[in-house]
């Protein structure tokens, strides 16, 4: 039958829940997490321009209970709470809905499954059978609502590409059965999803025999009741007990799994769900905020900027993939990577090891052609061949963290020289709130194409050929699309000179590793177990009580119940007061115990992440621990470090020098330290211009000595060692945006002494304040923060009409430019220092850790590198003040001063 129109009805719940498990963590440049705003939109859009639809609609699901709990008290309590990101989405769906002037149905006390029922229901029973309705979801529970080729369920299988039309030929085909016997099936096999009980010990398998045979539930018991031994000549006994025993289940789960088509309240009209004329520029101003670039050609109606007329050309080929195994077909590849000036590459090891896998060849692909290069069957002649690709300083490696690629060269002892473009990090420096650079993720957000994950077919490198040509073709296509990026964004400097050259030097400081005395470390984890366990009586014996210190739980209830201690300022959430450590500082001088659970919580700390872990962390083909720098992750431009993180040593506690102590030079060698000094306020000086901070720094005074002179309005000489920590509390406080309670806590003084150090503080180093004023009031009308080089920080949290997230802004607003330069500035560094000693084997950079770079040197030569590293750190940036750099040696690093 041929209908006049098309009324497309869309499962909003279902979709949104399936576009947030099926796709990457996609974030928009302010750090927002849309990624199941961007799976409905593609979905609502394949729609439109699919079905062409004369009427549309889309119902939602309410937060709150519906008849069904109220029914079964235990309906959904199975299923896991969804994420927070989740449910912070459907408002934005919500939005881009109404944006395509498309109708929202909803009811309290059903489901959207209910709402979509009763329209369908309702539609069909209209005089005028003229219209043929589609219904779209990822719920298989409403194939029941399938009649005819009338209504038709468009089904999500997998992922948010794989739909599978039902008309009720199809769901025959599939089940065996009508649709309208789609909620007794579900009665007797249940649903653990739903945590719907069906019938225990009855599976899909006998679910679908019995519908098949008797239809419906009704039937199926009213025929063991009526002939049980002619039943059981089908089925065994056990299933007709099984049965038997849970015929009441099975009345429940019906009821559970029918869709209500009847819902009293839906008002419901055809008219009002006619596919109106929406404003496709609106949707396109929409989707540039989400950044859903990739969709916005799809809007139907939509403006795209003109393109200029280009002469005609050949039509384009699609990329292809060939597996590189004679000579002739290794000639080939050679000759046409020769012809290109840049290329992707990809390495293949038959391991996630790289010290110990196999490199087994690599993955080219030029303009044209994906190559698959298998290196152990290449002669030796090939293979220099390949290593003079690498050589050649005039073409540019693309790839996505290609930090591992130069790692599994640098194991096989193949160099590379060529210049670099890493797709991971043009995304990091081009959306830094963004927290998922994955290749899957940014061919996702910039290309909106969803990257394959794996199949059964493999080659000789163990990997599907296809989902590898595909993964480095699109990385070519995000080398186009980022390289212009970065030169609209006008980030190339920092992409170019800054994070490109440290690519290489990272990837030779992870290869290096560091020494690690295990011995020390296990002297030091029997002393902090002794020192748990003495914490631990010392804390029972103070509250009276014995309790696990580590519940947060427990430890509530001895302090605030058993204890009595004040709750007046203590931060409550669901769960009851908190105890974290910003809390407990709270409680100091209120009992004897807290200062002793700060100590506990410290220890055990220490002993969970570095004393005890360390040593398992060490390789035994080397002997050295590994750790892994992280380029990609901090939003100011810093860099992390994992496995382990050596970012959260304690610098300044006795336990946190032990620790250092434990990392230790290779016999013969020594360590160099060098570490910027007052890093963060010379750059302040320099970014606020202030001329009594850059006063202080170029004639080398203690600055916070002269800070607290300043504030205090006394001589130098007559600053005390109170007035000098007060300083220094403020010094980097106030740059936070520590308030006067704030530093009234960490200094120890009271609220007014407090706000009279920062009026003093402000008026002494007036350029400080004006500047802090004028980087907020820039990032109000720009949206964003940058550094001395350039590098970008989105501040969305100024727009908010929450007050302590707009406190929060600023303080991010001022603190990044700072530590943004810091870590800018540092990286320089690290490129400097590599270039000025590259291929001394007397010398190897080999940690980073904040503002200092530690260094294993020969040890009879060691003090001629001191002079030459403080020189390279020191003169890589013109600041307005002194960069001074402090330079120890030791055999240990923590005994470096």
């Amino acid at each position: 039958m041929t209908y006049k129109n098309t009324f497309v009805i869309i499962d909003g719940n279902a979709i949104i829940h399936r576009a947030y498990h099926a796709l990457p963590p996609l974030t928009a440049k302010d750090g927002t997490i849309v990624n199941a705003v961007f799976g409905f939109s593609s979905m609502l859009l394949k729609a439109l321009n699919d079905f062409t639809p004369t009427h549309i609609a889309v119902c939602f699901d309410l937060a709150e209970k519906t008849f069904r709990d109220e029914l079964y008290a235990d309906y959904k309590a199975t299923r896991e709470k969804s994420d927070q990101e989740l449910y912070d989405q459907i408002p934005l769906v919500h939005n881009v809905v109404e944006t395509f002037n498309i109708p929202i149905h909803t009811k309290a006390g059903f489901e959207a499954d209910d709402v979509i029922g009763t329209i369908a229901h309702t539609q069909k029973k209209s005089a005028k059978k003229d219209t043929k309705i589609i219904i779209i979801t990822g719920d298989k529970d409403l194939l029941q609502l399938v009649d005819g080729n009338q209504v038709e369920v468009y089904l999500l299988r997998k992922g948010m590409s794989d739909f599978v039309l039902y008309d009720e030929e199809k769901v025959q085909e599939t089940y065996g059965f009508a649709p309208d016997y789609m909620a007794d099936y579900k009665a007797l096999m249940g649903d653990p999803s739903d945590n719907i009980p069906g019938v225990r010990g009855v599976g899909k398998k006998t679910a679908a025999r019995l519908i098949q045979q008797f239809e419906t539930t009704e039937s199926l018991y009213r025929s063991i009741k009526n002939n049980r031994e002619e039943f059981e000549k089908t089925y065994k006994k056990g299933i007709t007990q099984k049965l038997v025993d849970g015929k009441k289940d099975a009345a429940l789960s019906k009821e559970l799994a029918t869709i209500v088509v009847d819902v009293p309240g839906v008002a419901f009209s055809l008219s009002d769900c006619v596919t109106h004329e929406f404003d496709p520029e609106k949707v396109k101003k929409l989707f540039q905020t989400f950044e859903f670039f990739s969709l916005i050609k799809r809007i139907p109606g939509v403006t795209l900027a003109p393109k200029k007329e280009k002469a005609p050309k050949k039509k384009e080929k699609k990329q292809q993939y060939r597996v590189v195994k004679t000579k002739e077909e290794f000639a080939l590849f050679f000759s046409d990577i020769q012809n290109e000036t840049a290329f992707v590459c990809k390495e293949i090891l038959d391991g996630t090891d790289v010290f110990t896998a196999t490199l087994l060849g690599f993955v080219f692909a030029t303009t044209e052609q994906v190559y698959f290069v298998d290196m152990l069957a290449r002669s030796q002649k090939e293979q220099t061949q390949v290593h003079s690709i690498f050589l050649d300083t005039k073409k540019t490696l693309i790839g996505h963290d290609t930090k591992q690629c130069i790692k599994a060269c640098i194991v096989a002892g193949i160099e590379i020289k060529n210049t670099l473009f890493d797709t991971m990090i043009a995304s990091y420096v081009i959306n830094e709130s963004t927290r998922s650079h994955d290749i899957k993720s940014i061919v996702f957000r910039e290309l909106g194409v969803e990257l394959p994950t794996g199949s059964d077919q493999q080659t000789l490198f163990g990997v599907d050929p296809k989902i590898i040509a595909k993964e480095v073709a699109h990385n070519s296509a995000l080398h186009k699309t980022y390289a212009k990026e970065l030169k609209k964004q006008k980030l190339e400097q920092l992409f170019y000179d800054i994070e490109m050259p440290l690519i290489p030097v990272l990837a030779q400081m992870e290869c290096a590793g560091v020494a690690v005395d295990t011995k020390k470390l296990g002297i030091l984890s029997k002393e902090v177990h002794a020192k748990i366990k003495t914490l631990t009586k010392k804390i029972h014996t103070l509250s009276g009580v014995e309790f696990n210190i580590a519940s947060s739980v427990q430890l509530r209830e001895v302090l605030f119940d058993t204890l009595g201690l004040p709750t007046k300022g203590i931060k409550k959430g669901k769960t009851g007061y908190s105890t974290a450590a910003s809390e407990l500082e709270k409680l100091h001088g209120t009992h004897k115990v807290i200062p002793f659970i700060e100590e506990y919580r410290e220890v055990v700390k220490l002993q969970n992440t570095y004393i005890d872990v360390l040593p398992t962390l060490v390789r035994k083909d080397t002997g050295r621990i590994h750790t892994t720098f992280n380029q990609a992750v901090t939003a100011t431009g810093r860099l992390s470090s994992s496995d382990p993180n050596l970012q959260n040593i304690p610098i300044r506690t006795d336990m946190g020098k032990r620790i250092r102590d434990a990392f230790v030079a290779k016999r013969g060698y020594t360590l160099i330290a060098a570490d910027y000094s007052q890093f963060e306020l010379r750059i302040v000086a320099s970014l606020a211009k202030d001329k009594n901070l850059i006063d202080i720094f170029t004639k080398g005074e203690d600055v916070h000595k002269a800070t607290a002179a300043a504030i205090n309005g006394v001589p130098l000489k007559d600053v005390t060692k109170e007035m000098r920590r007060a300083a220094k509390e403020v010094n980097f406080g106030v740059l936070y945006g520590m308030g006067s309670y704030g530093l009234s806590s960490r200094a120890g003084i009271p609220v007014w002494q407090a706000k009279a150090f920062i009026d003093s503080y402000f008026s002494s180093f007036n350029g400080v304040k004006k500047w802090i004023d004028k980087t907020i009031g820039f990032a109000r009308e720009h949206g964003y923060v940058e550094t001395m080089f350039g590098r970008r920080r989105q501040v969305p949290e100024l727009l908010s009409g929450n007050m302590q997230l707009k406190n929060a802004g600023e303080r991010v607003a001022v603190n990044m430019p700072i530590q943004g330069t810091q870590a800018d500035i540092i990286k320089l560094a690290m490129k400097c220092v590599q270039d000025k000693f590259a291929g001394d084997p007397n010398i190897t950079m080999i940690l980073q850790v904040h503002d200092e770079l530690v260094f294993e040197v020969k040890a009879d030569v060691a003090k001629k590198y001191t002079k030459q590293i403080q020189q390279c750190m020191e003169e890589v940036v013109d600041l307005l003040v002194p960069v001074v750099v402090d330079v120890g040696i030791s055999n240990t690093w923590g005994g470096v001063k």
